[in-house]
């Protein structure tokens, strides 16, 4: 099995519109399996240099394949944030680029909340470009 196709199992296909916000975060972590602490040593914790003992992954979905790159989300949840995570691949499961899509982030009182929504006539390109 390919790097990017073990990455992609974590990752059911879904369509756009996808809304993305803390309140959907319990229906990704019904529709999908754990991440194997072997995958989080191996994939994520290359892509996240910040993360620690306590912080958490829940994989999402992964948007429908272009030509030339697939792109998986992840929730992450570390100490007083919580991001999903959109990542972008090339065909040999490369990172291309990654960046928080939604957040929340407590920084003493105020609570900051994001989300995104991506609509069915947008492009991957438009949210990794």
């Amino acid at each position: 099995m390919s790097k990017l196709e073990k990455i992609l199992h974590y990752f059911p296909e879904t369509e756009l519109p996808v809304l993305i916000s803390e309140d959907h975060l319990s229906e990704y972590e019904v529709n999908t399996d754990p991440f194997p602490q072997y995958f989080i040593d191996e994939i994520l914790l290359d892509w996240e240099k910040e993360a620690d003992e306590f912080t958490e992954f829940i994989p999402c979905f992964r948007l429908p394949a272009e030509e030339k790159f697939n792109t998986v989300v992840y929730w992450k949840g570390a100490l007083l944030r919580y991001d999903f995570i959109l990542v972008t691949l090339d065909k040999n499961g490369e990172l291309i680029n990654k960046k928080s899509i939604a957040s929340t982030i407590v920084n003493d009182n105020v609570i900051t909340v994001s989300y995104t929504h991506l609509r069915a006539h947008e492009t991957v390109l438009d949210l990794v470009c």
